[in-house]
């Protein structure tokens, strides 16, 4: 799948006011069969030039807009939210910028309302507590299926909150990689995000130790195996105390043993013990 790339030439007419033009390449992209959404790669996105984006891309159909290093500022961003609430997409890329809590905070009210959105990313953001303070609260109140928070300056107690929030969130897949955690902190936000959605765990960046990455694979295998077994009983509920003891167990063994097997085929004895953790 293709984003259609703009870049500070078509930015130009876009401040001239030539929707037409950028219109009309849009629509052209979208006759395509691989044509997934749109990349406005500019140098500096302002409230103005917000304005035209979105009435640039008012009425018109795409999966993804990425709007990464752009330079935008809570201005611009409120500008764009409030152009974009109401129309259809998935996917928001918004890496390499950075906005104050006020910025963060409409962000996610707008993911409250436009539930189309699943996938948001929010890499590489310089995001501290005080940004994380105002939205980690909110994510189960949106639709998000993936979210990154790589690259940031997120500390353990920081992630604890996010492993915490995203536990009675819709995520499937979290990226927190090079963050300011240490080893001693991954194994509890890995257990705290067991008997979750989450079955993806992005930390392939970071410095963990591979006895920390065991943790995290564990919880992925845990949180898989779960869903099959919910699949095949929706009514299937599983006690938290009963799945953490023995994600200890086997984490602890599979640490002391160096085997990892996530191969569901053969995981016949460890599916068998999970549901006896079923009530």
């Amino acid at each position: 799948m293709t984003l259609l790339a703009f870049t500070d030439e078509q930015m130009a007419l876009l401040n001239a006011k030539e929707y037409h033009s950028i219109r009309q390449v849009i629509l052209d992209a979208m006759a395509k069969s691989d044509f997934a959404g749109i990349s406005f790669r500019f140098r500096d996105i302002n409230p103005d030039t917000a304005e035209h984006i979105v009435k640039c891309l008012a009425g018109l159909s795409f999966k993804a807009l990425d709007l990464i290093d752009t330079h935008l500022n809570d201005a611009a961003l409120l500008v764009l939210l409030n152009g974009l609430d109401g129309q259809n997409f998935e996917t928001l890329d918004l890496s390499y910028n950075a906005f104050t809590p006020i910025g963060y905070q409409a962000l996610f009210q707008f993911l409250q309302k436009n539930r189309s959105v699943t996938s948001l990313s929010l890499k590489r953001h310089d995001m501290v507590t005080a940004q994380l303070d105002v939205f980690v609260d909110d994510i189960p109140k949106t639709n998000l299926h993936i979210l990154d928070l790589s690259d940031n300056y997120l500390n353990d107690t920081d992630l604890l909150r996010v492993a915490y929030s995203a536990k009675n969130a819709h995520l499937t897949t979290l990226d927190v990689g090079n963050n300011l955690s240490t080893e001693k902190g991954m194994t509890p936000f890995a257990e705290a995000l067991l008997n979750s959605a989450v079955v993806h765990m992005d930390v392939a960046t970071s410095h963990f130790s591979e006895v920390a990455k065991l943790a995290l694979k564990e919880t992925c295998l845990f949180n898989t195996l779960l869903g099959h077994l919910r699949d095949d009983d929706p009514s299937l509920l599983f006690k938290q105390q009963s799945v953490t003891i023995l994600w200890r167990r086997d984490l602890e063994r599979k640490a002391v043993s160096a085997q990892v097997n996530d191969d569901l085929h053969v995981q016949v004895d460890l599916i068998a013990a999970i549901r006896k953790c079923a009530s």
